[in-house]
């Protein structure tokens, strides 16, 4: 009969943490510091660091608040979107009131938050405790094979 014992999981090295960290926040930097400098100097050379899909959720979400309907074109309804990012986005720009800068600084700070979250210590672990149950259970089903 098989020992269905299983390893203990390895815990993350807090240097491995500290420099997913540091890379993420770089990358946030990287990414956000042109996007800022645009809105900083009131520049509309901002817009074309978006990709496309934001202007198709822009869109809807801006009819979505100003007449109440999922629509693209402002008469036929759709339901091609990502429900989480267009009550993201929905949110944002019925709090900002548009999409000026104040909306596009709350979604660079919301995205700082998200990036925060996902690389604390706490959502590494997450991930390594959930994979080493993966890796035992192969293990296991493996030697009763044998």
């Amino acid at each position: 009969m098989a020992s269905t014992t299983s390893t203990p999981v390895p815990a993350v090295r807090h240097s491995s943490v500290l420099l997913c960290r540091a890379a993420a926040y770089l990358a946030f930097l990287l990414v956000s510091a042109p996007f800022l400098y645009h809105l900083a100097h009131h520049s509309n050379a901002y817009l074309g660091l978006l990709d496309g899909g934001y202007f198709y959720y822009a869109t809807i979400a801006d009819h979505l608040v100003t007449q109440g309907r999922l629509t693209f074109d402002g008469e036929t309804l759709t339901n091609g979107f990502q429900p989480l990012w267009l009550v993201t986005v929905t949110g944002l720009r019925m709090v900002c009131g548009g999409f000026g800068p104040a909306f596009y600084v709350a979604l660079t700070a919301l995205s700082f938050a998200a990036i925060a979250r996902s690389s604390s210590p706490l959502s590494c672990r997450k991930v390594s405790s959930s994979v080493a149950p993966l890796k035992n259970s192969s293990a296991i089903s493996a030697s009763k094979t044998l």
